[in-house]
């Protein structure tokens, strides 16, 4: 008998977020966030938000905050995630080794200009999970 073991990565997150905020105020939402990667060389999670739909969402801004998983690996941080202004990566956690944790906490903070329309806004974020 053979067996092989392939590589895998994998990250899901909890739920779909949606909130309601007010012009001139900021709101903290907190989640969960599941990472499976048995590969050798160290991992990156990055992300990157995008609108959806053609308008962008003036006055808005989302930032994002990872923690390390099981002390895997170390946290960048909180990273704003500009929108609509091309497709920016940003490093949320790096030196991530290979781990097999969940419910490990991400926190989203979304920001709303008093001068920002009025109206509702759908987001995209897009997670990567990358070795060097």
């Amino acid at each position: 008998m053979t067996i092989e073991v392939e590589r895998a990565t994998q990250i899901s997150l909890s739920g779909d977020m949606r909130t309601s905020a007010k012009q001139g105020s900021e709101k903290t939402l907190n989640t969960t966030y599941s990472v499976l990667t048995n590969r050798p060389s160290v991992q990156t999670i990055s992300a990157s938000a995008e609108m959806e739909g053609s308008e962008r969402p003036e006055g808005i801004e989302i930032s994002a905050e990872m923690e390390a998983p099981g002390g895997e690996g170390s946290s960048t941080g909180p990273k704003t995630l500009p929108v609509g202004e091309g497709e920016q990566v940003k490093t949320l956690l790096e030196d991530l080794g290979s781990v097999s944790a969940s419910g490990v906490g991400l926190t989203y903070r979304i920001s709303v200009s008093p001068e920002a329309s009025v109206g509702s806004s759908s987001i995209s974020i897009t997670y990567t999970v990358s070795g060097n």
